[in-house]
């Protein structure tokens, strides 16, 4: 199981990951990002720990960035992304190109790498 961790930076929520997430970790990935939603109108996601992601996580990820942006709050990636998430991403299908996301801004997925 990964680790995940939430917390409070100036007038956002960085929510942090270590390890590959996997199924066991879906619930809890989403519950952190609800809470974020309520909480904050900025969320940051850190996955620059996370060796893989599978195909549960990916999708709350991706819902997750569906409803922030639903609710005109911001979410993004920031810091690199190890060659493991991108593999995952690349072997399920999720390109930013087929994102249907689009009329909210770019897919949560271009975010990625040194944009801090």
């Amino acid at each position: 199981m990964a680790k995940i961790h939430m917390e409070d930076k100036d007038n956002a929520k960085i929510l942090s990951a270590e390890g590959d997430l996997s199924i066991q970790d879906a619930s809890e990935l989403r519950d952190c990002l609800l809470e974020a939603l309520s909480s904050t109108g900025t969320l940051l996601i850190d996955l620059s720990r996370v060796q893989s992601v599978d195909l549960t996580c990916l999708q709350i990820f991706c819902s997750a960035h569906k409803t922030y942006s639903q609710a005109q709050k911001g979410i993004r990636i920031s810091g690199d992304l190890k060659e493991g998430v991108v593999r995952s991403l690349s072997c399920v299908g999720i390109v930013p190109e087929a994102c249907d996301i689009k009329p909210h801004g770019p897919c949560l997925w271009t975010t990625g790498g040194n944009n801090e």
